[in-house]
């Protein structure tokens, strides 16, 4: 399966679009704004490898290269 980038994924409507894709089989990185909402994530899936889903710390997407950051991520 693909790998998706989702962008502000600890957002109501991001964590549905989360489910969804994992349970399409996708591998997921997704943006987030601390290290805190990144801990949530992983924590709600601990079944999960970072091959599957892993986290882009991301403060602000409008600056600091902040596609380019989650885009790094392998």
């Amino acid at each position: 399966m693909a790998r998706v980038l989702l962008t502000g994924g600890s957002g109501f409507i991001a964590t549905h679009g989360l489910e969804s894709l994992l349970a399409r089989g996708h591998s997921v990185v997704t943006t987030v704004r601390s290290q805190q909402k990144a801990q949530a994530i992983l924590q709600a899936h601990p079944e999960l490898s970072k091959n599957r889903l892993d986290c882009a710390i991301v403060a602000d997407m409008a600056q600091d290269n902040g596609k380019g950051k989650a885009l790094a991520i392998n």
